[in-house]
């Protein structure tokens, strides 16, 4: 299938964007939303991506259609033909933070995504709603498994936060009354720096 960049802030468009391409049977390449025009560009040539969709209404990318999700009317979207997709088909083609290194694409099949969700539903009962508060981003597969796909799963929901600053999450958490968050070990550093 063809391939799409997704570099957008978390927001129910860009799960929209994300799902969507995904059920066109497009192969969706998730990217940091900070992400650099040039590391859009060398992305989009190693992975032959013809089409960036992001929440950055003024990011161009050389040699690469892009499309800000502000612009996108769901209501005039046109139908188009369903993409049922097996095990082995390509979902995603993720970039690793290159935290030791050049960041690589990791090429994940529908099927390892289904197996991923799968696995982290085995540690949440089926009748336990999951309302969560999203803070990680969804080019993470961490955010995707367990911030997005397992809410999903288990017809619970997903609440985004307009700012990542500990104040805002806290009146977030206690308005959307989530019973969760995904985190990683240096968000809850900076949470617990500013409750102490």
């Amino acid at each position: 299938g063809a391939r799409i960049m997704i570099a957008a802030m978390n927001s129910p468009m860009a799960v929209a964007a994300h799902l969507g391409a995904m059920t066109a049977g497009m192969i969706v390449v998730p990217m940091d939303m900070g992400s650099s025009a040039e590391f859009l560009a060398s992305v989009a040539a190693k992975t032959e991506a013809t089409l960036l969709l992001t929440s950055r209404s003024t990011l161009q990318v050389e040699g690469v259609r892009t499309i800000s999700l502000a612009d996108i009317d769901l209501a005039r979207a046109e139908p188009f033909r369903d993409h049922h997709p097996v095990a082995d088909d390509i979902a995603e083609i993720v970039f690793t933070s290159g935290t030791t290194g050049e960041p690589k694409g990791t090429v994940l099949s529908h099927g390892n995504v289904a197996t991923d969700v799968r696995a982290a539903g085995v540690i949440v009962p089926d009748h336990v709603p999951l309302h969560l508060l999203s803070i990680l981003p969804l080019s993470h597969m961490l955010e995707q498994t367990a911030g997005l796909y397992l809410p999903m799963l288990h017809g619970g929901s997903v609440h985004y936060v307009p700012s990542l600053q500990p104040p805002v999450i806290l009146r977030e958490l206690r308005r959307r009354r989530a019973t969760g968050m995904v985190v990683v070990p240096r968000f809850l550093d900076m949470m617990l720096a500013t409750i102490t």
